[in-house]
């Protein structure tokens, strides 16, 4: 055969048999420290996140207590606001959104705890990052969940009050 390579013992073109499989290292190739990402105590990696990688998860967890914030306040405002449904029933419609507001801005105030935590902490980046995201996957269910049932307290507040009207008209 001419020119080229012609494989090992396993067929041609280096197809099959003759060495070890692609990715291995080379035979005597020894690590001149420890592996980036083993595994620690706990099951999560040992990685340690880097400037460039902290600043995101630190501006992250900074979108994240903002956004808490500003739902906390505007739950707080509407539970406040519908304190006025003693003078008209329509302001009890508030309280519901309130609440959902409220509940929300506070599970995500804890995502961003979390994360300021992988952000600022140095040996413990994965745990605090899976407790972050353990935190965030809790704050989206608790968001579906109130909003469901924010809806559904909503949809009955709006019969009461339909309810309400037609008997008022009756009298």
């Amino acid at each position: 055969m001419h020119g080229g390579f012609q494989g090992g013992p396993g067929g041609p073109g280096g197809y099959g048999g003759g060495g070890p499989p692609m990715g291995t290292p080379p035979p005597g190739y020894r690590p001149s420290g420890p592996h980036p990402m083993s595994v620690g105590a706990d099951g999560y990696g040992t990685y340690e996140f880097n400037e460039l990688e902290s600043s995101v998860l630190a501006k992250t967890a900074a979108r994240a207590k903002q956004w808490g914030v500003i739902s906390a306040v505007i739950g707080g405002l509407q539970m406040v606001s519908s304190c006025g449904m003693v003078s008209s029933t329509k302001l009890g419609l508030l309280l519901p959104m309130g609440i959902v507001s409220l509940v929300v801005g506070v599970t995500f105030m804890g995502v961003a705890s979390s994360l300021e935590a992988a952000a600022r902490t140095r040996g413990n980046d994965i745990p605090h990052l899976m407790g972050a995201m353990q935190k965030l996957a809790t704050a989206f269910q608790v968001q579906i969940i109130c909003n469901i049932i924010g809806v559904v307290l909503f949809a009955a507040a709006m019969v009461v009050l339909f309810l309400a009207a037609i008997a008022e008209a009756a009298r």
